[in-house]
Parts: C-alpha cells; structure tokens; sequence
C-alpha cells in the first residue's frame, strides 16, 4: 500500500505492507502541525500497478504545545529554594527548568537547567547573597505568516513596560531555543522579519521581554510554528565529499526537501570546478 497526505502541496507518501500505519510525530522532528488541516488517501500496489486511490479523509491534527500554570516559590532559606506547578494540559512527558541567578557587583548571569518528570523541583546549596530576578511579563498573541518572498513576518501584542525591548528567538526544536543564551533579534516594536531560513523544516519562534539593563523575561506560553517553504534556489543539504580509491572525488548530496513540487537541476560546472579543487 501507498499512504499519502498533504500538505505539503506535492503529498508525502509512505509505503506499508499492513493494513495500518502509525505516523511518530516527535518533538524534535514533528510530521504535523497543530491546527493543519491534512489530507489523507491511500492506494494499493502490486506486481500489475498501483490501483486507484480511496476515499479521501480529512485530519485536522490537534497536537500543541504543553503549557505550565500555577508557577509557584513553595519554600525558601539561605541556600534553598523549592518550586512547584501544574500542567496546563495533558500532553507533558517532561519539565525544563531554567533557574538563573545573578551575584553582587558581577555582569554574569548562571543558568542552572534541570529536567524532571514530577511537579515539583528543589534547588539546594545555592549561593548565599544570590540576587533572583522579579519575573517580568509575557509577551502575548504571537503570530508567525509569510510573506510573498518566503520569509517570515512576526507579530506580537505590545507590553507596557518602559525602555523595554523585545527578544526573538527561533530554531527547529523547543530545546534549541532554550539553550540560547542571547536573542537572534532584537527589536523595540512590535513585529520583525525572520530571513534566511532552510527551506522544508519546520521552524519554532518565540518572544520575550529584555529590559534596559540586559534582564530577560519569560517567552510566550505557546510559541509559533512554520513549517517553510519550498525554495527552488535553496542550497542542497548534506553535502558530502568522499575520496574513491585515491583517483576521484565522489560528491554527494540532498535535495533541499524531501518532496520537491518542481524539477531543479545543479550547476555541473561548478562541480566540475569543485572536483578539480580537490585534485
């Protein structure tokens, strides 16, 4: 059997030899996106062809992101602190918690990232004299569009808060951005313009707030998802050069999406150039 769906335009399709299939649509490299509506059909193969496709089922896949409420300080002394919450819905496998303190008279900030799976998390031999940071607001209402050329335009409401900027921050997973330590754009209104991204791979972004003296707030409770556009000028991916037996250069790569919507070709000349070079 064949299973095809879509988007994107040109279908996906996954070959089973079952009369069932499960689609994993992990975190770290999601198949579908929450709130798309997608079409499926599937069509049976054998030694005389491939037969005629079947009924056609729409999905609006209902995935999202997990949220937290209830963010509370449940005890603290001079080298302890305790911290608990409550999920906002029930899709959670696991917590990230992010605790960033700053010491008297220095221009560093620690960050202390810790996992769990319970509720709740204690943080022991802390500094003592250890400065914490008064949480500041969430940006609200991110959205992320495209605009005709294939970038991304960004929007946000605008927080009252004064001599205030706000941080952008994308990447393909959510732990790609948590990790980021400085915002990839930073502007004092309330839009920017996401370039330059790979074409065919599936983009979170998220906001927050930086205040003048360089504090970071918290990111949106949901951050955006794209997944981008097929781009017929984009550059291949996973290009690899291997040696054949000392004689020749073997290039090799990608095309920059799995399921390409038109025929591209490559600049044999440069190749040619490429392979001379390595001569």
């Amino acid at each position: 059997y064949k299973v095809y769906f879509s988007p994107p335009e040109q279908p996906a399709i996954i070959d089973s030899d079952k009369e069932s299939l499960v689609i994993s649509n992990k975190q770290s490299d999601p198949v579908f996106l929450p709130g798309v509506n997608y079409t499926f059909f599937v069509t049976a193969v054998n030694g005389f062809g491939e037969g005629q496709r079947s009924e056609t089922i729409y999905y609006v896949y209902g995935g999202e992101v997990a949220l937290i409420k209830s963010f509370k300080l449940e005890g603290v002394s001079e080298n302890f602190a305790k911290f608990s919450w409550e999920p906002a819905n029930s899709n959670v496998n696991s917590y990230t918690i992010i605790l960033e303190t700053n010491k008297p008279n220095s221009m560093y900030t620690f960050r202390n990232i810790s996992e769990t799976d319970q509720k709740s998390i204690e943080f022991k031999k802390l500094s003592s004299g250890s400065r914490y940071k008064t949480p500041l607001p969430k940006v609200e209402s991110l959205k992320a569009t495209f605009i005709p050329n294939g970038d991304v335009q960004l929007s946000w409401k605008p927080v009252k808060l004064q001599k205030a900027s706000y941080g952008i921050y994308y990447g393909k997973t959510l732990q790609e951005i948590v990790e980021r330590s400085k915002a990839q754009i930073r502007t004092s209104l309330t839009k920017a313009l996401v370039k330059e991204l790979e074409a065919c791979e599936n983009y979170l972004f998220d906001v927050g707030l930086i205040t003048e003296n360089d504090s970071l707030g918290p990111l949106t409770e949901q951050p955006a998802q794209l997944l981008t556009k097929m781009d017929s000028l984009a550059p291949p991916k996973n290009v690899r050069v291997t040696s054949e037996k000392g004689i020749r250069v073997k290039i090799s790569f990608d095309a920059p999406c799995s399921v390409m919507d038109k025929a591209i070709g490559y600049n044999k000349k440069f190749l040619k150039m490429f392979i001379k070079y390595f001569r």
